[in-house]
């Protein structure tokens, strides 16, 4: 079962007295009922309250199960007006207690409680998924994760076993090669796929290209990981927004005399020739839904580089499905992490829709997918049209 970081505020003088003990009990449990708890977007705000005039206040982390009986959230007054707080009904174990730091009240709290850690404890780290539907769910939960981590007060723990740091269980002992999905995707250094996807050492078999290129030795690769990894119940097929690859690609269209900076330098030039296809399709896609060719439309290059990623992901994605033989067991996915959301997902016409989606199926399913982000693309990016 998950649990949560949770948040206590208390002055230095009052935890000294408690902390020798096995539960926490303040007067606010005989008073009221409850032990006061807060969010990590919750803490300064509680600080400001009621702890304004306190010399010395400690900052106490507390883990609570999800399923916790004990913990409830009710509304109550806060720095914001009336919102819900969680309360904890009941003696707060000091076992539960996970860090206790001093409240820098001069410090940004966002700076102060944001943290990534990654915590060995092999007991609680779940099996396995045993099929592509639980794979897909493990990598978008650990997406959105991730994504939290850019709010304020954010802090992510990740659970892993010794294995993920590359240690076997035991002493003289092989680490088994054990991924439960693998990943086709671009290499720029901004996106770190295990962080992305919320994943540790030993659970993604990553592929990494410029522009997510499905070329020979990528393909390979993957044909490897769906015939010699059994575990493996995910394709998944990662571009991100602001690719470099693909640009290069739009720009080739939109300005020719671009190609000649890198028609003599073969590798360069077989990235980006293998992305022109998904531009033209792009394009074909504004011209059924806009009426227009972006090629000749003012300020439609950032627009077209959006749609252009998308594309990439799509159609490679598609391409995967197709290759992917004798695996029945094996789902093909694709997404777009956006470096601004942190977040992955896809654009359509309702707009940003998070997490995994499944490889188009046929040339009709790629279609429709490319030309609803058409809409969405050059609606927002071009209102005039």
């Amino acid at each position: 079962m998950s649990s949560q970081s949770l948040f206590h505020l208390i002055s230095a003088a009052d935890w000294r007295e408690v902390a020798t003990g096995q539960n926490y009990e303040p007067s606010s449990l005989e008073t009221e009922g409850f032990v006061h708890l807060s969010t990590a977007a919750q803490v300064s705000g509680t600080a400001a309250m009621f702890f304004a005039d306190v010399p010395e206040v400690m900052l106490l982390e507390v883990n609570v199960r999800d399923d916790d009986p004990k913990l409830r959230w009710e509304e109550s007054s806060g720095p914001n007006g009336v919102e819900k707080f969680p309360h904890y009904y009941g003696p707060l174990p000091l076992a539960q207690v996970a860090s206790v730091t001093p409240w820098a009240k001069a410090q940004d709290p966002a700076e102060q409680l944001r943290r990534f850690t990654w915590q060995e404890r092999a007991d609680l780290v779940p099996p396995l998924p045993a099929t592509a539907r639980e794979a897909r769910i493990r990598l978008e939960s650990g997406s959105r994760r991730f994504s939290r981590l850019g709010e304020p007060g954010a802090r992510h723990t990740r659970l892993v076993s010794p294995e993920a740091f590359g240690l076997p269980l035991a002493a003289g002992q092989g680490l088994p090669q054990e991924p439960y999905a693998a990943v086709l995707s671009c290499s720029d250094a901004r996106v770190p796929i295990e962080f992305v996807l919320g994943a540790a050492a030993n659970e993604l078999f990553v592929v990494r290209v410029a522009g997510n290129v499905p070329g020979r030795e990528c393909l390979g690769s993957l044909h490897y990981a769906a015939a010699a990894l059994p575990t493996m119940k995910v394709m998944a097929v990662l571009g991100h927004s602001g690719c470099g690859a693909v640009t290069a690609a739009v720009d080739a269209l939109l300005q020719p005399e671009s190609y000649l900076g890198f028609v003599h330098d073969a590798p360069l030039r077989s990235v980006v020739d293998a992305l022109l296809a998904g531009v033209r399709l792009a394009v074909r896609a504004v011209e059924l839904e806009v009426g227009a060719n972006p090629l000749r439309l003012a300020n439609s290059r950032q627009a077209l580089i959006d749609l252009s990623v998308i594309a990439n992901s799509a159609i490679t994605a598609h391409v995967l499905q197709r290759d992917l033989t004798g695996r029945d067991d094996v789902e093909v996915v694709w997404a777009n992490y956006d470096l601004t959301r942190r977040s992955i997902g896809r654009l359509g016409d309702g707009g940003w829709e998070p997490g995994l989606h499944a490889a188009p199926r046929n040339e009709a399913e790629l279609d429709q997918v490319l030309r609803a982000a058409a809409r969405e693309v050059f609606d927002s990016k071009n209102p005039r049209m």
